[in-house]
């Protein structure tokens, strides 16, 4: 009896071709099992619209998302939020929120990946910063909590935008949450003090790092010696 591989087989092999970018190889094998059979699920078809999200195809991504509900096939979270994350990537907030708001009406509901994309996509644009937080307290209001990467993500929008209150009131609220802080996010958090300026706040929170038995990474360690506070931060390190 001659063995026939079954769709996850073929979810992996469209997979391996994606990430190889071998773009012609991917499509190739979707369109074999959607033709010949067996029958694609909702894993080939995430697969495959990730695949073209990456390679900045979105219109393929969208005929591809329109075609899997045409065939009865019930978008997961993934899906939505593949697409969703794509379009912000590219700057394109509005078919990013067309998009949310197919998944809001539709289900299903969107999760803490979900706003984390939408949230950092606005925060890209400064125009749109507002539209961000308000998206942020929406979150919070459908009790949805962040993480410390979502957190992470958060106050490094604030501090490329030079709004450090607004930073340090959100890892301050990580720490109300009892979310412990990594080195990634104090690590942002002292860049931003770092490159406004504010020096002695900078070295304050890095002396609190080290409190909590942190230990610099190889970027934190550039940012201390590009800021000439190396020094400081060995002396402290070492008491």
């Amino acid at each position: 009896m001659l063995w026939t591989p079954d769709i996850s087989i073929y979810n992996v092999l469209i997979n391996m071709h994606s990430r190889e970018g071998h773009l012609e190889a991917a499509p190739g094998l979707f369109v074999h099992v959607v033709e010949r059979g067996p029958k694609p699920d909702v894993i080939t078809f995430n697969t495959m619209i990730c695949c073209y999200c990456n390679f900045k195809r979105l219109d393929d991504a969208v005929q591809l998302f329109a075609k899997m509900t045409s065939e009865q096939l019930r978008p997961n979270a993934i899906t939505f939020t593949i697409l969703i994350d794509a379009f912000c990537r590219e700057g394109r907030m509005d078919d990013a929120m067309l998009i949310f708001s197919k998944m809001l009406e539709e289900g299903p509901e969107p999760n803490l990946v979900t706003y984390s994309c939408l949230i950092h996509g606005y925060f890209k644009s400064q125009s749109m910063m507002e539209s961000g937080l308000k998206l942020y307290n929406e979150m919070l209001e459908n009790n949805i909590a962040p993480n410390i990467v979502s957190y992470s993500i958060l106050i490094d929008d604030l501090c490329k935008r030079g709004l450090m209150k607004e930073a340090s009131y959100a890892f301050h609220c990580a720490l109300d949450k009892h979310l412990l802080p990594d080195v990634i996010a104090y690590t942002i958090l002292i860049r931003g003090y770092c490159k406004v300026g504010r020096l002695t706040e900078a070295m304050m929170l890095y002396d609190n790092m080290l409190l909590n038995r942190l230990t610099p990474d190889h970027f934190l360690e550039r940012t201390l010696e590009e800021y000439q506070l190396q020094k400081a931060g060995a002396k402290h390190f070492c008491a």
